[in-house]
């Protein structure tokens, strides 16, 4: 479900330069499209609703795909450096 960005080195996460990434940032397998940014101490940025919309196009409803992050995905945030999810309203 994630890789360190230490294992990833010399390549594009999500399109941001691996070496702008602490090497024990958490990157979420298959989740690039939900990304968002990085931020100063070069931990991945998820969007929230961005990672519901990836999980809804894998056949989940909404209210499953919104049960999985926060049961399966967000529990790995103590993991390494973690990641963070950014919180908004769809656009």
């Amino acid at each position: 479900m994630f890789t360190s960005s230490e294992e990833t080195s010399k390549e594009l996460i999500a399109g941001i330069p691996a070496e702008h990434l602490c090497n024990d940032a958490i990157v979420l397998t298959g989740l690039d499209d939900a990304v968002m940014g990085y931020t100063d101490p070069g931990i991945l940025v998820y969007s929230y609703v961005k990672m519901a919309d990836h999980f809804v196009e894998e056949g989940m409803s909404r209210d499953e795909a919104y049960e999985w992050i926060d049961f399966n995905v967000l529990g790995l945030q103590g993991n390494g450096s973690g990641f963070s999810v950014l919180y908004h309203t769809r656009c």
